[in-house]
């Protein structure tokens, strides 16, 4: 995962990363452990996160589709980046770019 790799690089920033997980509890507790991530990941089953940014179901697959945002220190967002597919990937360089310019 790019995001873990890359995790120390937004510690340096002072940047919390979460990770917002709508798979089952056990589903994603094996992701985490086998990729051995070290950042929080927030379980959300019943997926009211994705619907309150506006990224479920974009693609009518009844999922919550892969974005990240960037929430500065008063709440607000200040930078997003939304999956175009099921393939597509938000480069932790992207990310840390936009941190940068804030």
């Amino acid at each position: 995962m790019e995001l873990q790799n890359n995790y120390e690089e937004f510690e340096a920033r002072g940047v919390e990363v979460l990770a917002v997980s709508t798979d089952s509890l056990e589903d994603t507790a094996g992701i985490v452990e086998r990729i051995g991530i070290q950042f929080p990941v927030l379980y959300n089953i019943e997926g009211n996160v994705p619907r309150e940014y506006g990224i479920f179901n974009l693609y009518g697959d009844g999922l919550a589709t892969g974005s990240a945002f960037l929430i500065d220190l008063d709440g607000n967002l200040a930078w997003k980046s939304i999956y175009s597919g099921i393939h597509d990937l938000i480069r932790s360089d992207d990310i840390l770019a936009a941190i940068d310019e804030l």
